[in-house]
């Protein structure tokens, strides 16, 4: 659990001043004690009052909330939440699951923001609140882990990049995360909103702006009445090279996401 240490004449004045600092009611920590320390030598000693954060009073908040949204959508299920490193895991078992999933998991994305949204609004210092039904993200995660090692094998046997599938945003942070810890592997996310996949590429290798053997010309970027103009030219081939106007650059700014996204 996160531990706070607070300067303070008293260990009720430092427990108002927790609360008051991270917005969060006294049943949200727990006292562990009190310790005289002094900044420098010869200088007069303060106390110091620990406090480590409650995580059960996190868990039993989120699974109200999940339990009250799921009530109001009419559907029964059976809700676990468990306590990991850095975020809090809720696992829903449900008859229902399908529902809850939704089409590549769009829903249970959606039930996850707003359940973040709904704890951080009212608590200032919450841990990142993860929700899986009947095990899909495990299963999801299972799938996109043979998928990216295939990958970066192909790119360490090759020395080409390699293209994957369009994922969303939690399973493409999932593959950079994972191929991370390769070394001599780098990654990125390439493409428009809705189609964006990740690029698996030897680490030095210069970036591209195509995804498969097309590339949307950046005139025709935001004008999604239009038929984009496209040019061919293999993956592997540097986006500088292909013509000399500057237009690939621009164009790599809007649509390169960081390797940390």
């Amino acid at each position: 659990m996160k531990e706070i240490e607070i300067i303070a004449p008293s260990d009720k004045d430092a427990l108002e001043f927790a609360m008051k600092q991270f917005r969060l009611p006294n049943e949200a920590f727990v006292y562990i004690g009190s310790e005289l320390k002094s900044a420098e030598e010869g200088a007069p000693s303060e106390t110091h009052y620990r406090f480590q954060v409650n995580m059960d009073y996190f868990n039993n908040l989120v699974l109200d909330k999940v339990k009250r949204l799921l009530d109001f959508m009419g559907i029964q299920a059976d809700v676990r939440v468990r306590s990991e490193k850095e975020f809090l895991m809720v696992d829903v078992f449900s008859e229902s699951g399908s529902i809850l999933i939704g089409k590549k998991g769009e829903t249970l994305e959606a039930i996850q923001h707003l359940i973040n949204r709904m704890i951080s609004r009212s608590e200032r210092e919450m841990p990142l609140i993860l929700v899986d039904v009947e095990n899909y993200r495990e299963r999801v995660n299972r799938r996109l882990k043979k998928i990216a090692l295939s990958a970066a094998d192909k790119v360490q046997k090759s020395g080409q990049p390699v293209e994957l599938e369009p994922m969303a945003a939690g399973e493409r942070k999932f593959i950079h995360k994972l191929l991370s810890e390769i070394e001599g592997i780098t990654t990125y996310s390439l493409g428009r909103e809705g189609q964006r996949c990740v690029i698996v590429a030897p680490e030095n290798a210069p970036r591209t702006t195509y995804v498969g053997d097309e590339e949307i010309l950046p005139e025709f970027l935001n004008d999604i009445s239009s038929t984009p103009a496209k040019r061919r030219r293999p993956l592997h081939e540097s986006a500088s090279s292909s013509n000399g106007s500057g237009k690939s650059s621009e164009f790599m700014d809007e649509l390169i996401e960081p390797e940390t996204e």
